[in-house]
């Protein structure tokens, strides 16, 4: 069968293949947080808020350090931190990014409304209390009041948010049915490299540049990855967010965008759970399954880039 999303295709078939080399796959557990849930909670909002382009796990703990000196982690300066203070304390977070001012104005939004003690985001009732996070009351549409989650038109920042408070420990669902799995560019590139979406023309959104020539074909290729990934948990007999968690690590880890590590091994700087490291005997799981190990113009397909002012995906 195959599910239509404009020009973009989903192809169930190859998706069950794929989740059958995922079955017996352990989902990841995260780590006890080192700080208060209250504090846990700022620093998911912060890291979801400025994730883009950067390298996940180095800015989490960059901030998950920060948050550990309770004087100079609370929302009021956060909100109020100078240009010049901000990239001092939380620059060498994002690595060699060229927009520090942008995120510096995020940063200070996300800490102004914590200091505001707006209700939808106090740490204290979020972690204490079960949370809806579907429907106009629920809790991704309560983040679009702040511009850096309301600016991607498929939530990729808010879903990622919601993901790790669960994780966390710091969110209890009321209705988990609601849940959306976070699509981003890794995840994007593999499954177009695995054949699990497909579009009838590729050549036709691509400028030379190797940017997107239309928003709208980018958002209908996310919205078609995220179907093909709920064929995809259910063949490897997951839930939706464990195979997102599953599938975002082998993405950014083996599936990299320049020279994709089919055999092996994973990325270092971006490392991998060890029931993924073993799974293949240090080799890519899909290695057997996914055409791009054999195929080179398979293994060059890459996900399309937006321009530089959309700040998510």
């Amino acid at each position: 069968m195959i599910d239509i999303f404009g020009r973009w295709h989903v192809r169930s078939l190859r998706c069950y293949e794929e989740g059958l080399a995922l079955r017996g796959i352990q989902a990841p557990v995260a780590p006890l947080l080192s700080v208060d849930p209250a504090r846990g909670v700022l620093v998911e909002f912060l890291a979801a808020a400025v994730c883009h382009g950067t390298n996940w796990d180095r800015l989490r703990n960059h901030l998950l350090k920060a948050a550990g000196s309770p004087d100079h982690f609370v929302a009021e300066r956060l909100a109020n931190l100078t240009l010049a203070t901000f990239v001092e304390e939380f620059g060498p977070a994002f690595g060699s990014v060229s927009d520090l001012a942008e995120r510096h104005r995020v940063f200070c939004a996300v800490g102004a409304a914590f200091f505001r003690q707006d209700t939808r985001f106090d740490g204290k009732r979020l972690s204490s209390e079960p949370q809806r996070v579907g429907g106009a009351e629920g809790l991704y549409a309560q983040l679009d009041i702040l511009d850096t989650f309301r600016s991607d038109p498929h939530r990729k920042k808010s879903r990622i948010l919601v993901q790790q408070l669960i994780r966390d420990g710091l969110l209890d669902v009321s209705d988990p049915h609601e849940l959306r799995p976070a699509i981003e560019y890794h995840l994007v590139r593999l499954y177009l490299r695995t054949g699990r979406v497909v579009h009838e023309v590729s050549s036709h959104i691509m400028e030379q540049s190797g940017r997107a020539t239309d928003v709208r074909s980018v958002t209908a290729l996310r919205a078609a990855v995220e179907h093909a990934m709920r064929y995809t948990a259910d063949s490897a007999e997951l839930n939706v967010l464990q195979t997102n968690d599953i599938e975002w690590q082998i993405a950014r880890s083996f599936c990299d965008r320049s020279a994709p590590r089919c055999p092996g091994p994973p990325r270092q700087d971006k490392p991998v759970i060890p029931s993924i490291a073993a799974a293949a005997g240090g080799a890519c799981i899909f290695a057997e399954t996914c055409d791009g190990p054999r195929n080179a113009n398979v293994a060059a397909l890459v996900e399309p880039r937006l321009a530089d002012h959309h700040a998510y995906y």
